[in-house]
Formats: structure tokens, sequence, C-alpha cells
């Protein structure tokens, strides 16, 4: 029963932490968390980008497939980067001014149409 119970917590972390939606709004971009948003503000983003496979290398921390990925990641080619993300193919690059973030919106095409519309 002991065991049962920190498996338990980190399946309930893990959960509370995944992304569950995208969203782009006057304040930036937000993402979607059982335990609460996480903002990126359109100040403090310098592109965004689809990219058809990103493809990762170390997870540095964070939380590697069990309810999507999640945390600070190497990406292969170069940099680490924020991802937040179910899967990793169509995704969408946003590079801060200080970090790199991968997302996996549902609709990366109306995600990204999005985005240009609210920095325009």
């Amino acid at each position: 029963m002991a065991i049962v119970s920190p498996v338990w917590i980190v399946f309930g972390l893990t959960y509370l932490f995944a992304p569950r939606g995208f969203r782009v709004s006057p304040a930036g971009v937000i993402i979607r968390r059982p335990i609460g948003p996480i903002v990126i503000p359109h100040a403090d983003i310098g592109t965004v980008d689809g990219v058809e496979r990103v493809k990762p290398g170390l997870r540095l921390f964070g939380s590697g497939g069990l309810f999507g990925w999640i945390g600070l990641f190497t990406i292969r080619g170069g940099g680490s980067a924020k991802v937040y993300a179910t899967r990793w193919d169509r995704m969408v690059r946003v590079k801060g001014r200080q970090e790199a973030y991968f997302l996996s919106p549902a609709n990366p095409e109306a995600f990204l149409e999005a985005m240009r519309l609210h920095r325009s």
C-alpha cells in the first residue's frame, strides 16, 4: 500500500501540470493546465512559427510522456526549450526574448493565424 500512494501522487502532479489547451488572447499566449494557466505575454514574444517535427534530446526537468511532455528539454540541432505538448509533430515554436517554447495546439495553422492577427 505504501508503494501505491507515491505512484498516485506522481500521476496526480503530472496531470495537474499537463497542457490541456492553448489560446491566443490580447494578453498573450495562454497555456491551459488544470493547476492554472501560464501566460507568455506578447511583449515577451519574438517570433512564432510552425515546425513539422521536433526532435527532442534530453529531458532536463519535467515529465516525458505521461499526460504529455512538460518541462525543459534539449532540442536536437541545438538549444533547449520549454515544452508543453501532447505530441512532437505539427508543433508551434514560440521564440521569446529570453526563452523558447514548443507548443502543440490542436490546430497549429489556426493558432499561427490568431498570432498574426493579435500581433498586427
